[in-house]
């Protein structure tokens, strides 16, 4: 004998009420999905003049994109303590005017810093975070970047292989986020 929930989940009322559910369900997952994200489309000539008279511009609303083409701060730039933020900001000033962009419009997005070792990985490891603490302290343009660590013996770097360098050395990859036109660069691995 069948109860009756087994009687009305095989009934054609029973799975109409169960596919509303489930299209309900997908629609609100759907929904939900569209508000958490957004594309960095340009904007439409309309906004371009809004935005062309406005004289004043809010900084939190501006969207920067991601370039995926490397920028490698050698050891040289992060070695020696002594003058090592004015090495470092030089470095990154210098980077966003070689790219044809201004500090209006990029800036450092992400850093990986590296230690370099002889023996010991995780000691490297330990100095590279130290590092990266430092930076966000005392460069300004690191301030509030996102800056991570690790031990190397070498890193690749749009492609090429180039060493880090032994214990006490250091070195760092910096991408950069910045408003413009797409680059043709390929972000792919």
């Amino acid at each position: 004998m069948s109860t009756r929930a087994e009687r009305e989940s095989t009934s054609p009322l029973g799975v109409a009420g169960w596919l509303y559910a489930d299209l309900f369900l997908a629609l609100v997952v759907v929904g939900l999905a569209a508000m958490t994200f957004r594309t960095s489309s340009p904007p439409n000539e309309e906004a371009q003049e809004v935005a062309a008279t406005t004289t004043t511009a809010s900084v939190s609303n501006r969207q920067f994109q991601l370039s995926c083409t490397e920028a490698f701060m050698a050891p040289e730039i992060l070695g020696n303590e002594a003058g090592r933020v004015d090495r470092v900001t030089r470095f990154l000033k210098e980077t966003i005017q070689d790219r044809g962009w201004t500090l209006e419009n990029a800036k450092p997005g992400l850093v990986f810093v590296y230690g370099g070792y002889d023996d010991e990985s995780e000691r490297a490891d330990n100095e590279a975070a130290d590092l990266a603490s430092k930076l966000t302290g005392e460069v300004p343009l690191l301030a509030k970047v996102e800056i991570r660590s690790g031990a190397r013996k070498q890193l690749a770097v749009n492609g090429r292989n180039i060493p880090v360098g032994g214990s006490g050395s250091f070195a760092a990859i910096v991408y950069f986020v910045y408003q413009g036109e797409p680059e043709k660069e390929s972000c792919g691995s």
